[in-house]
């Protein structure tokens, strides 16, 4: 059996909350601006979703942005993959907060693919930056994309944009590059390795002798010592240049 109808007719949560209830198993096809994306119910759980680019969670919640998209419900359907293990009920509750931030997020990073970049103030004063803060600057290098930085700290990209959006708000770092990210990567591969005393490296240590001078703030209040914030800045230096 296959249904075909729209979002605004029949909304993706009552959608889904119906398959669920009705313990129906079968695959919500949604027709999105960025492609297909696919949710898959087997026997009343929520098991599987994916779309061009990701999978799980992440291809599930996108679709509560829509305001109106055509689907097609394919009963019988089913996966054999499992990328999603969460009760419905807050599962879809959670993606519908995080669609819902999103919507104040989207005006300043359009998408995953933004490539955040260091700013260091002009001002001297002294600038503090708790660790989750820090574990996010540090990448902030103009070459990592948020979905990356998110995947390296190993935090949702949700948490990565509110954490970015606050160091925007604080004058630390650009959220205006896109799309060359990937290319600036590829190019730093294919370079030779750096020579000692060479304008590039120059330019390196430069860049992370800027981000050591900030201090960085702990959970108790404290400051981090000089000598262990130079070390922490020369392992990412030493982690960077083995990539």
């Amino acid at each position: 059996m296959q249904l075909e109808c729209a979002l605004t007719t029949f909304p993706l949560r009552e959608l889904l909350d119906l398959c669920v209830r009705s313990l129906i198993t079968g695959a919500v096809e949604v027709e999105a601006p960025a492609g297909f994306h696919r949710v898959l119910v087997q026997g009343g759980r929520i098991d599987h979703a994916e779309s061009p680019r990701e999978c799980g969670f992440d291809a599930l919640w996108p679709l509560f942005e829509l305001a109106d998209a055509p689907f097609r419900f394919h009963a019988g359907l089913s996966s054999p993959e499992r990328t999603i293990d969460e009760h419905a009920p807050g599962l879809l509750a959670r993606a519908q907060r995080i669609a819902a931030e999103w919507r104040s997020i989207r005006p300043i990073i359009a998408n995953l693919d933004v490539v955040p970049q260091l700013v260091v103030p002009d001002t001297r004063e002294m600038v503090r930056i708790d660790e989750e803060h820090w574990s996010i600057l540090c990448l902030a290098d103009g070459m990592r994309t948020v979905r990356e930085i998110a995947a390296e700290v190993g935090v949702e990209a949700v948490d990565a944009c509110r954490i970015l959006l606050r160091l925007h708000k604080r004058g630390l770092v650009r959220l205006d590059q896109q799309g060359w990210g990937d290319l600036h990567r590829i190019a730093s591969r294919l370079k030779p390795p750096l020579s000692f005393g060479s304008s590039q490296e120059a330019s390196a240590a430069s860049y992370f002798a800027r981000l050591a001078a900030l201090p960085v703030e702990h959970a108790n209040g404290g400051v981090m010592q000089s000598s262990e914030r130079a070390a922490q800045v020369e392992a990412i230096v030493r982690l960077l240049g083995s990539r």
